[in-house]
């Protein structure tokens, strides 16, 4: 015959053990939902900043800008000095253009003096390799070898460094027979190399973003 009570405690201890899984499970779908919350929140978070450097792209680097004479202060220099600014492409409403692939191979088309559609390619392709070259310095300057360290977008990046690239880029085509130097606001490398940063630091943050996410899974 069972000890006296011992039914009643057995009974007890299920409920306590239902109770139990019950609340365990409630902490894992709780932790669940926050997690899934979370990733959501992210990717808001991360095509917002997506969008403000889109349109970060349409508007002209205004620390260039500084740097850069109006066309009507070139006009004052003597004749000798004045600058033949090239101008950003406009639109049918008269405002600066998207730029695209198009406008890349039309401004080498129409200012490298090639006059030969391989050589212009050719030429492209090349100072597209300069502007990764240069994006890939100043990218191990930022990260110095730490592969989970993101790299700033380029709203974030620090003028000095924008400087540099756009400065380099600038340099170097120049030396393959391009008048970069003579865009104003230096619209065609800005576009070149804030393209190149845009796609490198949301190619390396997504990355990073994954491995680290793959850990609390």
């Amino acid at each position: 015959m069972p000890p006296k009570g011992s039914s009643r405690t057995s009974t007890t201890l299920a409920v306590m053990n239902a109770n139990h899984e019950a609340i365990l499970s409630s902490i894992e779908m709780l932790s669940t939902k926050l997690t899934k919350e979370s990733k959501n929140l992210h990717e808001y978070l991360y095509n917002i900043e997506e969008r403000i450097g889109l349109l970060d792209m349409e508007i002209k680097n205004l620390n260039q800008l500084k740097d850069i004479p109006s066309v009507q202060d070139v006009e004052r220099l003597d004749e000798g000095n004045t600058i033949d600014w090239i101008m950003h492409p406009q639109n049918e409403d008269g405002k600066d253009d998207v730029l695209n692939d198009e406008s890349v191979i039309n401004f080498i088309h129409d200012y490298s003096e090639l006059y030969d559609e391989k050589k212009e390619r050719k030429l492209k392709q090349d100072i597209l390799k300069i502007v990764r070259w240069t994006c890939n310095d100043i990218e191990e300057t930022i990260v110095h070898g730490d592969k989970n360290k993101k790299l700033p977008t380029w709203k974030r990046l620090s003028s000095d460094n924008k400087k540099l690239m756009l400065n380099s880029v600038t340099e170097e085509a120049q030396k393959k027979g391009l008048p970069c130097h003579r865009c104003q606001g230096n619209w065609f490398v800005h576009h070149l190399v804030y393209n190149c940063w845009h796609n490198k630091a949301k190619y390396r943050n997504k990355k990073i973003k994954q491995k680290t996410t793959s850990r609390y899974i």
